[in-house]
């Protein structure tokens, strides 16, 4: 019996770069992902402050008005 060796297959060099630039590629997108996400929450953060300091002003507003109101016309704020 004459001994033939035996042939395994692996992967070639250039196949094996290529999957990892896949692989690089698939890391990249995720990144960018979680990225924009980051940012999305962040802006909607911000328009949150906003609209709870706009309700905060909304309430106080007319408190302060009703105190002018209720001056007499003789009288003048530095009066007060």
């Amino acid at each position: 019996m004459i001994f033939q060796p035996r042939q395994t297959r692996a992967f070639s060099l250039v196949e094996v770069m290529i999957s990892i630039a896949m692989v690089v590629l698939l890391m990249v997108g995720v990144v960018k992902v979680f990225q924009y996400t980051a940012n999305t929450i962040s802006s909607g953060l911000a328009v949150s402050e906003v609209n709870r300091r706009q309700r905060s002003a909304q309430t106080a507003f007319p408190t302060d008005l009703a105190g002018f109101q209720r001056l007499d016309s003789s009288t003048t704020v530095l009066d007060a």
